[in-house]
């Protein structure tokens, strides 16, 4: 209860957010190559373009900005708990406005309002951690099972996930035990079609991180 309770709005905009760019999306070279990885498995796996993408926790609009400019023809709706990140994100991505749009909520509470069908691609990227921290197992199944349905037939779910975080508050929430359940229980109600694991450096903070990049087809 008390870990669930940090992870909140307050947390993020005054632990997460305050400053600009704080973990270096748009300038680290692990960051980068991390959201480029992802772009070739949506490349990789769909079988049509995609017309609409649903970005869970787009940050300052790092991802937002790269799929943008990959994918020009997409609209997409990106959605993040810090108002702070939505603001530089919307400076971010000035420039695609038109094509973009950014939502300050709570996955939690605006899943409800998105209809089944909506999307070709959701984007959902080191943030599940988060509401393992507030949701016991039954309601987090409840919740992918919901994420899941926001994909037209044959969408995908793509997802980077960092495993064995360590020295941050994040990493009892991170551990292998606890990503690979998440994994089993998207793989009961989605196609897992991508899963690849990966061991590289952060210059940035002077550390080898492990992360794995999860493809789910509807």
């Amino acid at each position: 209860m008390i870990m669930g309770g940090k992870f909140d709005k307050k947390y993020f905009d005054e632990e997460e957010f305050n400053s600009s760019d704080p973990w270096g999306f748009f300038t680290s070279e692990y960051e980068q190559r991390k959201y480029k990885r992802q772009i070739q498995v949506i490349r990789g796996m769909l079988k049509t373009e995609p017309e609409k993408f649903l970005e869970i926790g787009c940050a300052e609009g790092a991802h937002t900005k790269m799929l943008a400019e990959e994918f020009y023809n997409a609209k997409i709706v990106g959605i993040d708990i810090s108002e702070n990140a939505i603001k530089r994100a919307r400076e971010n991505i000035e420039v695609y406005k038109d094509r973009v749009k950014l939502i300050n909520a709570d996955i939690l509470e605006y899943i409800n309002k998105i209809p089944k069908n909506s999307f070709d691609v959701v984007i959902y990227s080191e943030t599940i951690y988060y509401l393992g921290a507030k949701l016991p197992l039954t309601e987090m199944y409840d919740y992918l099972d919901k994420l899941v349905n926001t994909l037209k037939p044959e969408g995908m779910l793509v997802m980077a996930n960092i495993i064995n975080q360590p020295n941050a508050p994040e990493t009892p929430l991170t551990r292998g035990s606890i990503m690979d359940a998440y994994y089993s229980m998207l793989s009961k109600l989605a196609e897992p079609i991508h899963k690849t694991k990966y061991n590289e450096f952060k210059k940035e903070e002077n550390q080898t991180f492990e992360y794995q990049i999860w493809g789910f087809r509807k």
